[in-house]
This record gives C-alpha cells, structure tokens and sequence, in this order.
C-alpha cells in the first residue's frame, strides 16, 4: 500500500478518488476462505482487485492459479454483493511468462514500472 500513488498513475486512475484495503473472508458452510491482497475501490464505480506476485524470475501464470483469481473475485462480489465492476490486477516483481491464460487477467503491472515512476 505504500506504493498506492505509483500503481494508481501505473493504472491510469491516478485523478481518481480511491480507498485502498485489504479482504479476508474465513471459511463457513457455504463460502470457502478467500483473502485479497488489496483493493483499490475507486470513484469511477469500478474495484481493482489486486494479487501481488513476488518470484525471482517471471510469473508463470496457470489455469489453476487463474481459476483461484477468479474465485476470490467471485467470492469477493458474492460476499460484498457489490455492483462495481471489478477488475483482477496481477502486480508481479518481474513481470509474466507468455501464457494462453494471460488474457484471463485484466490488468498486469510489472514492480519495475513503479520502480521507475518513484525513481528508485
């Protein structure tokens, strides 16, 4: 969350009014346990969900680690019973492998491009 200003410009909302948090859900009969590493609520009636991705090389994305995604999100919306259109975000360290299951994710930002925009 510290980095909020820089993955805001990174997305292109940075003029908009957001809310920045985290999510948890534990497990009950019904709904299993899902928990967000952060969520950007914006003005625009939109919610970035956010997974971050720290590995040393490229992330690798699967059919299973993108079908987890889309059931936090799915859980997400469920839960809250938000309208908001929700976009799944990947942040990854050192960006993405050439991957089919790519274009199942919404946005991607590569750590370097924030790293770049703070002048690190």
């Amino acid at each position: 969350m510290i980095h909020i200003d820089a993955i805001k410009q990174a997305l292109g909302i940075s003029g908009i009014l957001t809310q920045e948090s985290s999510f948890y859900k534990k497990k009950d009969n019904n709904i299993p346990e899902c928990q967000i590493d952060m969520l950007i609520e914006r003005g625009d009636n939109a919610i970035n969900i956010c997974e971050m991705k720290f590995y040393d090389s490229a992330y690798v994305l699967t059919d299973d680690s993108v079908n987890k995604l889309q059931a936090k999100r799915n859980i997400f919306q469920e839960v809250t019973k938000t309208k908001n259109q929700l976009f799944l975000t990947l942040i990854t360290a050192n960006g993405l492998t050439n991957s089919k299951y790519n274009m199942l994710i919404d946005i991607h930002i590569d750590a370097n491009v924030l790293f770049n925009q703070l002048n690190f």
